[in-house]
Order: C-alpha cells, then structure tokens, then sequence
C-alpha cells in the first residue's frame, strides 16, 4: 500500500494519519501532539480524495479503494480518546457507509483487483463459506432476533431485519471458523454492515428498536474482532456502541441487550 501511496497523493496522507493515530495511542504523553497532526493530515487527504472520487477509473481504483478503508481504522482511532466530542457512538456509525463506499469500488472494478495485492478483500466480500448453525455456540442467543423481527408490524421493515440477522448469524459462525484457524476476525466483523439491505440501513438511521437491537447483538463480533492483534483502534468500541444503543431504546427493549452486556461487560 505504501508503494500506491507515493502515487496518489491522497492515500499517502492517509497512512500517514493512520500512523500518527497509532503513535498516539502507543505514546500518550505526545497525544496531544500527534493527533493534532493526524487531523491536519486527515483533512489535507479527505479534500484530495473528495476530488478524485468523481474521476474514478482503473487507474486510481486500487488507491480510492484503499484509502475509504484506511477511513475506517481512522474514524475509531479518532474516537479512541476523544473525550470532548458530544457526538454519540452511535451516531459515528457513519464508518458504516465507508464500507460499503469502499466495497462498491471494488465491485465496479473487480476485475483490476483479481490481480492485485488486494484480492484478500475481495475474497472476504465475496465470502461464501458453508457454516452449520445449530452447534454455534451463538445460535440461541441470535436466534431470538428472529422473533424479533417477526414481530414487526411493518412487513417490509420485518424482513429486512430477518435477513440481517441471518447475515449476522451466518457472520458469527465464519468468524468463529477464523478464530479456529486462528486467523483475525477483524475483517470479518467490519464488514457486516456493508452486506445489509437499504431498508435495514434506514431502519438504523431512524433508530427503529429492533434493527438497535440487531446491531446491539453485533458488537459482539465488534468486541471479538477488538482482540485480534492489530485492532488496537477498536479498543473500547463495543462498550460504546452498546452503552450507546442501550441509551436510544425504550426501557422495556432493555432485557433483549442481556446476552451483548453479559458477553462484552461481563454484566451478570
């Protein structure tokens, strides 16, 4: 990636942000100092990038690609200790669209990918792995979704969050299948939301009860994939965007966030 950065000015300032994000977390006595850089950095890339998105062609893919990636570690890094934003957790899910923004250059693309160092991602956007659920040790704790769901009025509304609970269990079991190849699960986790439905994303976006519950349930796998090696930006993300979620439902939601708080808080 390195390498693509020195010819697109953009991604080059974006792992550079990155980088100086990961200095701030490892030396927190120049915090203060390295953030400030991040964000020069960041907003000097995000201007170049906004300019060449409308241009996109097969030969600056592989870097815009990379670079609405690179958006992603970046958006939680900026979070990790931002104690003065008033923005909620769950209002930053805007990190969501940058997935799906980044997966749509590669489709549109995918055959200048094949070839290409970033073919792994295309290979776990493409992840079609069978999975048997019923021996899941997740499966009855996300199998209640399904009730959930089911029980909305709307049909519309209650089939998009059927299908993403199938997405989210059908998630769970691959990525318990890396972890028992003891390869990360942080790619899988982060790419979730990019799989579901319009009508799902509107759901989230009108902070309907039960797609927060759904997305409650899929913290978890935020929180699994926080203790993969190199995730040291989605430290104390679930915490968030559960205690988040927890604040925008009706008090009698609260019982269906028993098993993400026992799992992700330890709660009893």
């Amino acid at each position: 990636m390195p390498q693509l950065g020195f010819k697109h000015d953009f991604l080059l300032k974006g792992i550079l942000t990155l980088g100086a994000l990961h200095l701030s977390h490892l030396v927190p006595a120049r915090q203060s100092e390295f953030r400030l850089k991040a964000s020069s950095l960041q907003q000097e890339a995000l201007t170049s990038f906004q300019a060449t998105l409308p241009n996109l062609s097969e030969s600056n893919c592989q870097a815009l690609f990379c670079f609405a990636l690179l958006l992603i570690p970046i958006a939680f890094a900026m979070r990790l200790t931002d104690e003065t934003s008033n923005v909620s957790e769950l209002d930053a899910i805007d990190w969501v669209w940058l997935i799906r923004g980044g997966l749509s250059i590669l489709r549109t693309h995918e055959d200048n990918f094949r070839n290409s160092f970033l073919y792994p991602f295309l290979d776990y956007a493409n992840n079609t792995e069978a999975a048997t659920s019923h021996d899941h040790p997740y499966a009855a704790d996300i199998a209640v979704l399904f009730e959930v769901a089911r029980g909305m009025e709307d049909g519309e509304a209650s089939r998009a969050c059927i299908l993403a609970t199938h997405s989210l269990l059908t998630t769970f079991i691959q990525a318990t299948q890396l972890q028992e190849r003891h390869e990360g699960t942080m790619l899988q986790a982060l790419a979730w939301p990019a799989h579901q439905s319009e009508k799902f994303m509107e759901l989230l976006s009108q902070r309907n009860p039960q797609a927060l519950i759904i997305v409650a349930h899929y913290c978890v796998l935020i929180h699994i994939g926080s203790q993969d090696e190199d995730s040291w930006f989605l430290i104390g993300c679930a915490e968030r965007m559960l205690s988040s979620i927890k604040a925008s439902l009706p008090e009698p939601y609260h019982n269906l966030l028993e098993w993400p708080e026992r799992t992700i808080l330890g709660a009893p």
